[in-house]
């Protein structure tokens, strides 16, 4: 175990602090495999739960599994939760591949970024259905997941092209769509996700090309607003000099006039 401020965190959870690369639906997933696991101690593991409501509240499907979690007063009802989630799990992704499907049955070329886990299902559904496609993605600077994201794909035989995030405008302008996720849907429509998103939203708006936005409904928001955290800045670029600042945000905001579609489970 770790500290985490006046909390001793176990080094699962600490690890999955740490995560800089995953998305929140496969952060989600890391956390109800610890609590499954941790259920027969649930009044020692439940005072976890505030300090992770904290360090991750950039996302909001997390932060209303955690709300849920801190309501559970029995036993029964934790492990009925918990199960709960685990038939979620398999079911969000069919609900919204079903639902973009249409939209995308036909494309050729499809452009993506950083490492979400809600795409990375569509994209593996799709191939499921026999279509043949490739993906273009986008590196997603400081962390780079979007190399994790691309050998992911691999994986499945996706034809896959990994490009940096500065040569965004010539793949979109040749690709048939964009698919991103979203770690938060704001009240007034906008969307919260890794920086570089809204590039690619104005770029798919310049060269029009639809985007479209996967994410399932916990995600939203009671709220419009939102506040970028600033990051480490040595995650850029490690130099000690006094005039220059150097800038790191992991999510901004896509307005929701740059989004095609926003399809949900």
């Amino acid at each position: 175990m770790h500290p985490a401020g006046n909390i001793i965190l176990p080094g699962e959870l600490l690890n999955i602090l740490k995560d800089n690369k995953s998305g929140s639906r496969k952060l989600l997933k890391r956390l109800n495999s610890f609590f499954v696991k941790e259920a027969g101690d649930f009044n020692s593991t439940r005072k976890f739960i505030p300090v992770l409501e904290k360090e991750l509240s950039s996302f909001e499907t997390v932060i209303s599994y955690l709300n849920g979690l801190s309501k559970i007063k029995s036993h029964s009802t934790l492990l009925a939760y918990l199960a709960a989630f685990k038939d979620e799990e398999e079911t969000i992704y069919k609900h919204i591949f079903k639902r973009i499907f249409p939209y995308i049955k036909d494309n050729k070329r499809i452009f993506v970024i950083s490492n979400s886990f809600t795409v990375f299902n569509i994209l593996a559904l799709l191939k499921k259905e026999g279509a043949n496609f490739k993906v273009f993605v986008s590196e997603s600077r400081p962390e780079l997941e979007g190399r994790k994201f691309a050998l992911m794909l691999a994986r499945l035989n996706i034809k896959t092209e990994l490009i940096t995030d500065a040569m965004m405008p010539a793949f979109i302008e040749k690709c048939d769509s964009a698919i991103i996720g979203a770690d938060r849907i704001l009240k007034n429509g906008n969307i919260i996700n890794k920086t570089g998103s809204r590039t690619a939203a104005i770029l798919c708006k310049n060269f029009n090309k639809p985007l479209f936005v996967t994410a399932d409904k916990r995600k939203k928001s009671s709220s419009s607003l939102f506040k970028p955290q600033h990051k480490p800045a040595n995650e850029v670029w490690r130099i000690k000099n006094n005039t220059i600042k150097v800038h790191n945000y992991y999510f901004e905001e896509v307005e929701k006039k740059y989004i095609t579609r926003l399809f949900t489970d």
